[in-house]
């Protein structure tokens, strides 16, 4: 007779027929993964097997042991990266240059009028470029050294080293010298390389030296460029320096305007002659030339101003028909003056110095300036070099004034 063995699986798994119930499928299949459920004989020699026990729980140790591990590790390196990201932003340079770019000076003080002006124009302009900046980071910065590589300039004296504690401004001073006459001179300053490190501060160590670029604004445009990063370093500009040019302090953010300002107030070469003439009160005319030789080293030309001085009674003109170049031997410009009202003439010197002063208030009535060849030499606002005052007529002694009081006088004797 054959045996009939029933197993546990038959008994507790019965296999439908084909094509049941999928769901009553799904369901033996649940219970049978079921905890605690026994399938069998082979289920029971499994645990009755001691080795086999001690085997499995040594696995779920070992796996227990390595979840515990793996959380302290993510512990520790989440505080790790806390504490870096922490010293990152402690040691970050974070420097702002106020202005926008840097301003020149020019450094030259002296006989005229308080500013020792150079012999020529193509003599080296000595200037202070001074950048402002502020440490807007969370420690003391020390600025080790300022770099300024610019065409045309020379560096005479760099800026000397500067602690700035946080919020603290500084302005850096360079003294450069300019060459105007460059050919490839730059209208302005267009950047500096700075050094800059962290300074040592309660058992910390210096930081390590970190060169800082930085990009100027375009001079006297406000607009603001921005500034070349290299490292853990940041830097902001603001705009807002413009054109600081004033006449007389020489302050300005634009190498052009520097040397034109300079150039403005050197005297040109000017001689006068006052040759013998027809004056009558028939004729009331008097004439004048002037020999113009120029600014030594600048490429100059003598024109007619937009705005002459008024004189009550006289007019004045000169020969001129546009811009003259003074070239190397000079130029001769010849003046005439016309005493329209020879009574208005001699009221205005009543009240300015007397006939005396005729010849000054001659050469003030001239509608004649020199100016810089170049356009971007010439100064919005300030006039090329005047022939007034007297310059003009007193450069070739009395003897001219002299010449020039007997035309005066033969125009007009009541004088």
């Amino acid at each position: 007779m054959t045996d009939l063995v029933e197993s546990d699986d038959e008994l507790l798994d019965p296999q439908p027929a084909p094509g049941g119930d999928r769901r009553a499928r799904l369901t033996a299949l649940a219970r049978r993964l079921r905890p605690g459920t026994r399938t069998g004989i082979a289920d029971d020699e499994r645990e009755a097997d001691p080795r086999r026990r001690q085997r499995v729980l040594q696995a779920g140790a070992l796996a227990l042991a390595l979840a515990a591990g793996a959380g302290a590790t993510g512990v520790a390196v989440h505080k790790a990266d806390l504490h870096r990201d922490q010293s990152r932003v402690q040691d970050r340079l974070l420097l702002h240059m106020l202005g926008g770019g840097a301003s020149l000076t020019y450094a030259g003080v002296g006989a005229r009028d308080g500013v020792s002006l150079p012999d020529s124009f193509d003599d080296p302009m000595p200037t202070d470029l001074t950048i402002g900046l502020r440490n807007d980071g969370a420690r003391a910065l020390e600025i080790t050294g300022v770099r300024i590589r610019q065409p045309g300039v020379d560096v005479v004296d760099p800026a000397p080293k500067a602690l700035v504690k946080p919020g603290e401004s500084v302005a850096l001073t360079t003294r450069i010298a300019v060459r105007c006459t460059a050919a490839d001179l730059p209208s302005a300053p267009t950047g500096a390389t700075l050094t800059v490190r962290t300074a040592a501060d309660r058992g910390q160590a210096a930081g390590a030296p970190t060169d800082v670029p930085l990009t100027f604004a375009a001079a006297a445009s406000g607009a603001t460029k921005a500034a070349g990063i290299s490292g853990p370093v940041e830097a902001l500009q603001d705009s807002g320096l413009g054109q600081a040019y004033l006449i007389g302090s020489y302050v300005t953010d634009s190498f052009y305007q520097l040397c034109g300002g300079v150039l403005a107030k050197m005297p040109a070469g000017i001689s006068a002659g006052a040759p013998s003439s027809d004056a009558s009160p028939q004729n009331p005319v008097v004439r004048y030339t002037l020999h113009v030789a120029g600014t030594p080293g600048a490429a100059q030309e003598v024109t007619t101003p937009t705005g002459t001085t008024t004189v009550a009674g006289v007019s004045a003109q000169t020969d001129l028909t546009g811009p003259r170049p003074i070239g190397p031997s000079g130029v001769d410009v010849t003046v005439t003056d016309r005493i329209t009202d020879c009574a208005a003439f001699g009221q205005f010197l009543a009240v300015h110095d007397g006939a005396s002063s005729a010849a000054m208030w001659l050469s003030y009535a001239a509608p004649v300036t020199v100016q810089a060849a170049d356009p971007k030499f010439r100064v919005a606002g300030v006039s090329g070099t005047g022939l007034s005052e007297m310059d003009a007529l007193n450069s070739s002694g009395f003897d001219s004034q002299d010449a020039l009081l007997d035309q005066v006088a033969a125009a007009c004797p009541e004088l």
